[in-house]
């Protein structure tokens, strides 16, 4: 079920996400174009935990609010033209990858 939760979920989010959230240098100069179901659940539950670190008790739509601002003052022109489609998508992969 999870693989088809989120085969249908663009990754376009958890790409960079991370790496910026975290403030961390990537791994690898080219990230994942085709990440796995496990490897979006592990990149969505770095972002919950980065959120969660500061807010303990946030809610699946503070997270993905706080996530938005968090990624808008790190990129305001790139990620602002996607805001909407990637808070949506934040919420739909947290569900998906049963994180609480």
């Amino acid at each position: 079920m999870k693989a088809a939760a989120l085969t249908v979920l663009t990754a376009g989010i958890v790409l960079f996400a991370p790496a910026f959230a975290q403030a961390q240098a990537p791994s690898s100069p080219i990230p994942n174009i085709n990440p796995t179901p496990d490897q979006m659940c592990d990149n969505t539950q770095q972002i919950v935990n980065t959120v969660r670190a500061k807010q303990p008790n946030a809610t699946p739509d503070q997270i993905a609010t706080t996530y938005d601002q968090m990624m808008g003052q790190r990129l305001p022109v790139i990620y602002g033209a996607f805001q909407g489609q990637q808070h949506q998508q934040l919420l739909e992969l947290i569900h998906a990858c049963g994180i609480k």
